[in-house]
């Protein structure tokens, strides 16, 4: 089976090494990019049909967001 392969905004490419944990909404991955480094990549579903979990999810995305700005 292929390794899966997630690419950032920027363009880098990273690699699954594993997973981590799987959560309310969504799962933990430890993913390593070209140059070896280690990253915590979270996926994020927004699969519900409750608008109150997918305006959660949407914010809790908002917030992994602005901590990457930092």
């Amino acid at each position: 089976m292929p390794s899966r392969t997630y690419c950032t905004p920027k363009g880098s490419t990273l690699s699954l090494v594993r997973q981590l944990g799987k959560g309310q909404f969504g799962i933990a991955q430890l993913v390593r990019n070209r140059q070896g480094q280690h990253f915590v990549l979270k996926e994020v579903s927004v699969r519900t049909r409750d608008e109150s979990a997918k305006r959660e999810v949407l914010r809790e995305v908002e917030l992994m967001r602005e901590a990457e700005d930092r």
